[in-house]
């Protein structure tokens, strides 16, 4: 009896310390899976970022090519477009709608009355008959009434078109006056019509975002000098950098913008397509 109890207690103590070898290595697997999950999604957070990122250079970077292009097209769009202005198209004619009245325009209908039954004789005696022009007398006289007031509400509304007809003409008038001011000063180079009119090609120029539009135009008739005072706008309207770029690993901000090379201030700008020899 006592070797098989002996025999049974280290059967048992193997066994628990198989099962305590197997839970361990289970455990050691579980946490290994952990890590390996884990890696994965901070790999994945990682990509994801980065992907953003390059996302984010590549769109600023279209976006500095976009404004230099626009810098760029300035001077050749200037230099192919006729800024001619044709007088014809500056004169205006009054514009107004046409007065809508609705269903003011239609006389109110009037009241239709159908006679009623010949009264008997109890009815005549206390008043059927008069009752009834009573009522057809009072819808006759609200309808007159009510038609009183279409008719004057047509009369006010008629009365304001015709100001807001006469206002347009009128500035219409005023707008039309001028232009064949400037066209017949500038037939004759009048100083102020020639000043006036370069002041109106200047305004009708295209211009990029932020380009600075504050100027002064003036013209000497003794001299046939145009002069045009014009603030250009500061370097800082050309972009810093040509293009960005997503930097790893390298200490650098995960955006690094490539500079563009500094321009020559001092060197005269050239019309494009123009050569040096």
């Amino acid at each position: 009896m006592r070797r098989g109890t002996r025999f049974w207690f280290v059967g048992s103590h193997r066994d628990w310390e198989a099962e305590r070898r197997r839970q361990e290595r289970a455990a050691e697997q579980a946490r290994q899976k952990r890590e390996r999950e884990r890696k994965a999604q901070g790999q994945q957070r990682l990509q994801a970022e980065a992907a953003a990122r390059d996302a984010e250079a590549a769109d600023r970077t279209r976006q500095v090519e976009a404004r230099v292009e626009e810098l760029e097209a300035l001077l050749r769009s200037s230099l192919t477009r006729n800024p001619r202005i044709r007088f014809a198209a500056l004169r205006r004619k009054p514009e107004v709608p046409l007065l809508d009245l609705g269903p003011l325009a239609n006389p109110l209908a009037a009241p239709v009355w159908q006679p009623p039954p010949s009264p008997g004789w109890l009815q005549r005696k206390f008043g059927g008959e008069q009752r009834y022009e009573t009522a057809l007398r009072q819808a006759e006289a609200e309808h007159q009434y009510r038609e009183t007031q279409r008719q004057k509400e047509v009369v006010e509304r008629r009365r304001a078109h015709q100001a807001r007809v006469s206002e347009a003409e009128r500035a219409a008038a005023e707008h039309n006056a001028l232009v064949d001011a400037i066209g017949a000063g500038l037939r004759v180079g009048g100083r102020h019509a020639v000043s006036d009119y370069m002041d109106m090609v200047l305004r009708a120029s295209p211009y990029p975002e932020g380009f600075p539009t504050g100027r002064k135009t003036g013209y000497v008739p003794e001299s046939s000098l145009l002069a045009v005072e014009w603030c250009l706008p500061p370097p800082e309207i050309v972009p810093e950098n040509k293009l960005f770029r997503h930097m790893m690993g390298t200490g650098r901000p995960a955006l690094s913008g490539v500079q563009c090379p500094e321009p020559d201030l001092d060197e005269p700008p050239r019309a494009a397509g123009s050569s040096s020899t």
